[in-house]
């Protein structure tokens, strides 16, 4: 499958919800729109702990899923720093998670062994062109909440 077929969440989008608060936690919902499909996620920061992570609900095949994801910190060398998700099938270190039916839950890049579209034939790329496969995410419910 192709990267972009997939559901990803972004650091950036956390970022831009402002879930990265010190000492808190907060409450966000995405969700994204591909023509007649629809997909949500609620998801609830904690930076209160030693170790901060993300908690992410959402439905797969009719059940309730609830899935947490440890944030890495990395020191920048000319100060401050930024988080990563911890991808839960490797461990490596990510800025974007994807949603993988096969998984049944969000995973790094590496995992997913998809590829980008501009890395295949020219037949492949214009096959999955004709049909709508970009996820477009709309934030529903304005900024992010304290819990």
């Amino acid at each position: 499958m192709v990267l972009e077929q997939f559901i990803t969440l972004a650091l950036s989008d956390f970022t831009r919800a402002g879930m990265f608060t010190p000492s808190t936690r907060q409450k966000v919902r995405f969700e994204w729109d591909r023509g007649t499909d629809y997909a949500s996620i609620t998801a609830v920061s904690d930076f209160t702990g030693y170790v901060p992570f993300v908690v992410l609900s959402y439905y797969h095949n009719g059940r309730p899923v609830e899935q947490g994801v440890t944030l890495r910190w990395h020191d920048l060398y000319n100060g401050g720093g930024f988080y990563y998700f911890v991808c839960p099938v490797s461990g490596l270190s990510c800025e974007k998670l994807y949603f993988s039916d096969e998984h049944g839950q969000f995973i790094g890049r590496v995992a997913t062994g998809g590829r980008y579209l501009n890395t295949l034939r020219t037949a492949e790329r214009l096959a999955i062109q004709r049909r709508p496969y970009l996820w477009k995410i709309r934030r529903d419910h304005g900024p992010a909440v304290t819990v």
